[in-house]
């Protein structure tokens, strides 16, 4: 069996998540390089259509392919790249404060990397920008979801829906709001790294405010029961 089967009889037809755990679609195909090794993996997304992922944002776990985030591949190459010249800058004026180079070929080499640290600087700009919109957004759906949940609990509450498939759903709304959050608490902590006087940080959705099993039970007294529903009520605005 060529090393292109092995790929596919390892990978196509399987599920495919995100590094937090979010399904991203299932593989419809690989292809590979001439050595044989994998190049990218074409995603059945569903309403996102048709995803093709290069390898740099593959991993693999438990035979599974697992998606990494662009933005998480920008920050990494930016961070690299940044240290890089940094690095650089400063062994170009050790070398000239030691004598090893003239002040000329000081200021022709420093050039070459100032400017580079330049096109970085404003290149963080454009992934600050993408990312504190990108957390905006991971918000966006927790208040969605925040108020899905609402709407769970009042027809909970009206006896329209069993314990046992609201305790379900609770669970899976719970799971995901983690996913979310851990995806937002990642973004901005690489934010905070990369430069931290410019981090934007949105309203939080802390994981208290998801329903738990005992914010849900009927209070058995009339004026338990009007604060519960005040409470309910309220998320919704």
């Amino acid at each position: 069996m060529s090393t292109a089967d092995t790929l596919y009889q390892k990978y196509v037809g399987k599920e495919v998540r995100d590094i937090y755990g979010t399904y991203v679609g299932s593989v419809l195909g690989v292809t590979t390089d001439t050595s044989g090794q994998l190049v990218s993996a074409g995603i059945d997304a569903g309403s996102d259509g048709f995803l093709e992922l290069p390898k740099e944002n593959i991993t693999v776990e438990e035979e599974h392919l697992v998606r990494i985030p662009k933005w998480k591949i920008d920050i990494d190459t930016f961070t690299k790249d940044t240290n890089v010249v940094q690095k650089r800058l400063h062994a170009l004026e050790e070398l000239e404060r030691e004598g090893e180079i003239s002040p000329e070929e000081y200021d022709n080499i420093a050039k070459v990397y100032k400017e580079k640290d330049v096109n970085l600087k404003d290149a963080y700009s454009g992934i600050s920008n993408a990312l504190n919109e990108k957390a905006q957004q991971l918000d966006i759906h927790s208040k969605g979801l925040r108020r899905f949940l609402t709407t769970l609990k009042v027809q909970y509450k009206s006896g329209e829906i069993s314990s046992e498939y609201f305790t379900t759903s609770v669970s899976s709304l719970n799971g995901m709001n983690d996913r979310l959050q851990a995806e937002k608490k990642e973004i901005l902590g690489l934010l905070s790294t990369m430069q931290p006087d410019k981090i934007e940080e949105p309203l939080p959705i802390e994981r208290d405010e998801i329903a738990k099993e005992s914010d849900v039970v009927a209070p058995t007294d009339d004026e338990g029961e009007a604060k519960w529903l005040s409470r309910v009520l309220k998320l919704k605005d």
